[in-house]
């Protein structure tokens, strides 16, 4: 009968451990999706709340820091401490501070020039002659020669070249840079760093009188900090829910007969594991013994061929004079070819100029290894082994080619 198309894939589920897992992961590959998608939702949530934290407290760790000369300097009166040159220093430890400053002159250099008209003779006669005797007297100077003289003055411009402020933290000294260029004294550039550096030295003259608060609220522990905190432990939970909440998985119908109809999904599995355990030791049963059948067989075989032998010598006899025989032929189709070769090699030699010795060891090799000649030495005079004849063959061919002429 033949079977449908459902029939072969339920019989394959259950006989095919590999098709079966194929199934079962094509099967659960859409609700491992939904599970692990869930899983992935939750921790990127975890992580945005744990930064929206530490967001929080580096924003409410700001707030409590005031700045004081346009940021030089930081002061956290909740905490009790400042900050000086990126290093936080606890009001106690502030001893004291002064204004340094260094200060100069510019020299400032200018230049003025005086002019001196000189009287001119030819102004004089023009002028007579046209003007009479006042007309000489103006003619005279007006077309004169003018002289100039140069004079300098110098003034001294009161400079800046820095201004700062040093601190005594606890012994040490930190100065916290105001001005680092040069300014003249009367620059409002100057007038503001002078006022920004006498501002530092009183609010650090204050703090230094300000007692340090022996407890206060950490960022840590503030409210919004703290509700962020809940946050984050609920997801934490929700995370460690959602992976022991393990997808449900549900084989199609089509992979189980009726008989498994009421087991569950992990039962009908856990049943088909242990059909393919035990199939399998079936089958290495089934293997141990066709080896053991065969053992049995191949010794059957050599008995029945050892009592044949002790019934009938004569078979032994005749496979060897068989084998005995195919190797004569063999071995004398080997010489007869090699001889004709030789007797080949002894005619093309003879035709070159100077090959006469060549061809007579080739001629001499062919006659002796032929089987022919072999035959009437044995019967007429001696019977000599094979390997005799393979020495002749080799020797002579090596011979016949050292002697072949070069040229």
């Amino acid at each position: 009968m033949r079977r449908t198309k459902n029939e072969k894939k339920l019989n394959k589920f259950k006989m095919n451990p590999n098709y079966r897992k194929k199934v079962i992961k094509r099967v659960n590959k859409e609700q491992d999706n939904q599970y692990y998608n869930r899983i992935e939702l939750l921790e990127t949530e975890k992580e945005e709340l744990v930064e929206s934290r530490a967001q929080e407290i580096t924003r409410l760790a700001n707030l409590r820091w005031k700045k004081v000369a346009g940021g030089k300097l930081l002061i956290n009166r909740t905490e009790g401490k400042t900050k000086i040159n990126q290093q936080d220093i606890l009001f106690s430890n502030i001893k004291g501070a002064e204004l340094n400053m260094q200060t100069g002159y510019r020299v400032l250099t200018q230049e003025t020039s005086k002019s001196k008209k000189h009287v001119s003779l030819g102004g004089i006669v023009a002028g007579n002659l046209f003007l009479g005797p006042i007309g000489a007297v103006a003619g005279g100077i007006g077309l004169g020669k003018t002289k100039k003289k140069g004079v300098s003055t110098s003034n001294q411009i009161p400079i800046c070249n820095h201004i700062g402020v040093s601190v005594n933290v606890a012994g040490f000294i930190s100065e916290i840079v105001i001005l680092s260029c040069q300014v003249d004294q009367s620059s409002i550039k100057f007038a503001s760093a002078h006022n920004e550096a006498q501002n530092i030295i009183s609010q650090l003259s204050i703090l230094a009188r300000t007692p340090v608060p022996q407890s206060y609220l950490c960022v840590e522990d503030e409210n919004i900090v703290k509700n962020i905190d809940v946050q984050i432990e609920q997801k934490k939970q929700e995370i460690q829910y959602a992976i022991n909440d393990k997808p449900t998985y549900t084989l199609p119908e089509i992979y189980r007969t009726s008989e498994q109809s009421f087991m569950s999904d992990e039962e009908y599995l856990s049943y088909l594991k242990s059909t393919d355990q035990l199939r399998q030791k079936e089958a290495v049963a089934n293997a141990e013994e066709m080896k053991r059948q065969k053992k049995i067989q191949n010794q059957r075989a050599r008995q029945q061929k050892a009592t044949q032998r002790r019934r009938n010598p004569s078979l032994d006899v005749e496979d060897v004079s068989i084998v005995k025989r195919i190797g004569v032929i063999i071995v004398s189709v080997i010489f007869w070819t090699f001889s004709v070769f030789d007797f080949i090699f002894f005619l093309a030699v003879m035709t070159i100029n100077g090959g006469t010795p060549s061809g007579i060891v080739f001629l001499l090799t062919a006659i002796l290894i032929n089987p022919l000649f072999n035959k009437l030495i044995s019967d007429k005079l001696y019977k000599m082994p094979r390997w005799v004849y393979f020495i002749i063959l080799v020797v002579g061919f090596i011979i016949g080619i050292i002697l072949f002429p070069l040229s």
